[in-house]
């Protein structure tokens, strides 16, 4: 077999190091009596290793060393010399970093193939490539992305459990590991290496480490950009209140809420402080004080970090999630106090973001919060994600309630069912429902007829009883059904008919 030098340099650019620990056999070279040392790898490149061991080289020490890689049928053979050596926390038990000097062709390549297969940036970048959303890992599967809402797998072989491992404990560090193998699950963020910021959630399946990754689009794009209503600026730039943005998972609600966060730091001189789990949006210092804290990493919860928020003097409070009574309650105190708040709830439209928000309260206290949540809110932004027609990527289809008369005396009466039939009579509060945007993308040509129809949202119509005259002012009866009376009036004086009386069928 023919030797091949390490091209220090260049291995170094292609791949990062790769954080795995396996068992390796080394020897010093050229020393008769010199006997195998058994050691651990930590650290592994194409260009050298760190492991650790309990014997002591001398730096410039030529090392044999044989690595034994996990998940790899073959023993690679290396030529190393020490050029690093630091004393660990155990006893006796010494850091010790190697180059590379010589490897056979195949050995390398094996070594780099090992690499590769295991490396988590190099598949993250493969997904941005690819215009993906998210990377699911799972085992005795291939990789997958989700790309415009479809899974797609890579080519190669299933990940094994050992895989999987490796690769998602090389991007945590000690504090994470800690506490994954305590709660066995985690949230957290990442940076990955000309990628950007991803979140990523890391799971058991059947006693396996699995993960799935949302990827984060680089920058903070703006409302326009993302075809959001111009309204959804209007609601940024109120001064107290509260805004709910809702919608399924993956729909795009952190990145509504970084563009009006974002209108924020442009235009205002605030107080901001974000609550998340984890933390996504990374924001520029323009002209507000932005305090971003991750739960579990600059606070211990949600609760304990919302208990201390009102110290914290802020203008504008970001809440990651509404997810139970008490982050609910903090943050319609917050609103009442008379600060701006923002805040997501996974619901699918605005009415049952209302709902959720009272029915997480005990049925003695739903009067109250129902007063206080119709004097408090300002308006809510629930949206979807539905696939381009030019097959481009996705485009966001919208629901805009605003609170206005008619809308907070329904929240106080708690006729909730009735707040979708004003959003339909309430165009000059510029509201709009769920099914108006998706047929204007539908009309303008930017989603075709099958994602329209798959997504339109079916109005549970009422029945009417009717009585009118036609054009000869004859008398006729009948049954009609429409979402409300003023519907069902419009639909006959269309047909030509004058309505003498309506009720509905119950």
């Amino acid at each position: 077999m023919n030797d091949s030098k390490i091209n220090i340099r260049e291995n170094k650019r292609q791949f990062t190091r790769l954080k795995s620990e396996f068992i390796l056999k080394c020897k010093v070279v050229d020393e008769k009596e010199a006997g195998l040392t058994i050691a651990t790898a930590r650290d592994l490149s194409p260009a050298g290793i760190f492991f650790e061991s309990k014997h002591l080289y001398n730096l410039n020490t030529v090392l044999e060393i044989e690595l034994n890689l996990p998940t790899l049928a073959k023993i690679v053979k290396v030529l190393a010399k020490v050029s690093r050596i630091e004393e660990l926390e155990k006893k006796d038990t010494y850091g010790i970093g190697a180059i590379f000097l010589k490897i056979t062709s195949k050995d390398k390549e094996a070594l780099i193939d090992f690499i590769k297969r295991l490396d988590i940036n190099l598949l993250l970048e493969e997904g941005i490539k690819r215009g993906a959303s998210d990377l699911h890992l799972s085992i005795h599967h291939a990789p997958h992305f989700r790309i415009n809402g479809v899974l797609e797998a890579l080519p190669g072989e299933p990940l094994e459990p050992e895989d999987l491992e490796i690769m998602i404990f090389n991007m945590l560090n000690p504090r994470q590991k800690e506490v994954f193998q305590k709660e066995l699950e985690l949230d957290f963020s990442y940076t990955a290496p000309g990628v950007g910021r991803i979140r990523a959630n890391i799971h058991l399946q059947r006693g396996n480490i699995e993960a799935a990754f949302r990827i984060i689009p680089p920058g903070i794009r703006s409302v326009k950009e993302l075809g959001l209503p111009p309204v959804v600026t209007d609601l940024a730039r109120q001064k107290e209140g509260l805004v709910l943005v809702t919608g399924p998972s993956g729909s795009g609600k952190s990145t509504s809420l970084a563009a009006m966060i974002d209108i924020i730091n442009t235009e205002r001189k605030a107080v901001i402080v974000s609550i998340e789990d984890p933390i996504e949006y990374v924001f520029e210092v323009k002209k507000s004080i932005i305090k971003q804290r991750e739960v579990s990493y600059d606070t211990r919860s949600f609760a304990s970090a919302l208990k201390h928020i009102f110290r914290q003097n802020p203008d504008v409070v970001f809440i990651g999630e509404l997810r139970d009574r008490e982050s609910i309650t903090t943050a319609l105190s917050c609103a009442e106090a008379g600060f701006f708040v923002l805040g997501t709830l996974h619901t699918i439209d605005s009415t049952h973001a209302i709902s959720r928000m009272v029915e997480s309260f005990p049925h003695e206290q739903q009067a109250q919060v129902k007063i206080l949540l119709s004097e408090c809110l300002r308006g809510v932004i629930a949206q979807k994600l539905l696939p381009r027609k030019d097959e481009k990527g996705l485009v966001v289809a919208t629901e805009v309630l605003i609170n206005s008369g008619a809308v907070r005396n329904l929240i106080r009466s708690g006729d909730t069912n009735q707040i979708l039939s004003v959003i339909q009579m309430s165009k000059q509060y510029k509201m709009h429902t769920m099914n108006n945007s998706i047929m204007e993308l539908y009309e303008k040509g930017i989603i075709d007829e099958k994602a329209a129809q798959e997504t339109l949202v079916s109005m549970v119509n009422m029945v009417f009883y009717y009585q009118a005259r036609d054009y000869r002012n004859k008398k006729l009866s009948g049954k009609i059904e429409a979402i409300n009376k003023e519907t069902a009036i419009q639909k006959l004086q269309e047909k030509g008919l004058v309505v003498i009386s309506l009720k509905e069928v119950i």
